[in-house]
């Protein structure tokens, strides 16, 4: 009867687990195919721009009102310099080690803290499938913009996973309801808090070379003979 209770109980956090996940890939798909709703957030500008090595960084700032809560997006168009030549399959050879590069980043907890300024340390609990999995993190104390710090410390229980095809990357975390008959990993550890995020998505999509070299010659007044193509990736 044990072992009974036992598969009931992980068949059931699996459904839980499976439908916080649907629900966020969901809200990310109509999120990013609607361009209503969506107000810039003028404190950083529509379009803000940094220099960096190869290019110019083009971000755009917005914020919109979802059931209630704000949804924050932001949008960035970074180039790449790099050869973008076709291989036989007709795809950017460019494209192909810097989309690699953003899976490997983006499905790595343990270097999440590096670039990720609200969590001080990130740690996969369970690995559902290849690309699928449940990470614990700690909230950095106290999170960046505040001055107080946390009467207790605070952790996020997601589930994540990735969806990657030739020109797109995709990295969908939610968190996801938890029970007293959960395993012990999962549950709540005595003086945490336990916060939750209902959508943090990151999409890297691939920039055609027509769009590169056409901004560079429009950031560049009198430019005389044409650049060579540029690889760039659009990161939502």
């Amino acid at each position: 009867m044990a072992a009974i209770d036992a598969d009931l109980d992980l068949h059931q956090l699996r459904r839980r687990q499976v439908e916080a996940l649907t629900r966020a890939l969901g809200q990310f798909v109509s999120l990013k195919s609607t361009a209503e709703g969506w107000q810039p957030i003028h404190a950083l500008s529509t379009a803000h721009s940094e220099s960096v090595s190869g290019g110019d960084v083009s971000v755009h700032l917005d914020r919109k009102l979802v059931d209630g809560s704000d949804m924050f997006r932001m949008t960035a168009s970074i180039p790449l310099d790099a050869d973008v030549s076709k291989d036989t399959q007709g795809i950017y050879s460019a494209y192909l080690s810097e989309l690699r590069d953003w899976q490997g980043v983006l499905e790595s907890p343990g270097i999440r803290s590096v670039w990720n300024y609200f969590m001080s340390s990130s740690t996969t609990l369970e690995m559902l499938d290849a690309h699928t999995r449940i990470t614990r993190s700690q909230v950095r104390n106290p999170v960046p913009g505040q001055k107080a710090a946390f009467a207790h410390e605070r952790d996020l229980l997601m589930v994540e996973t990735s969806l990657v095809d030739p020109t797109t990357v995709v990295f969908v975390a939610t968190s996801f309801p938890t029970t007293d008959d959960d395993p012990a990993y999962l549950r709540q550890q005595p003086n945490v808090k336990r916060v939750e995020s209902r959508l943090w998505a990151w999409c890297v999509e691939l920039g055609t070379p027509v769009d590169a070299i056409s901004a560079s010659t429009q950031r560049t007044p009198g430019l005389g003979a044409a650049r060579k193509p540029r690889a760039c990736v659009q990161v939502t």
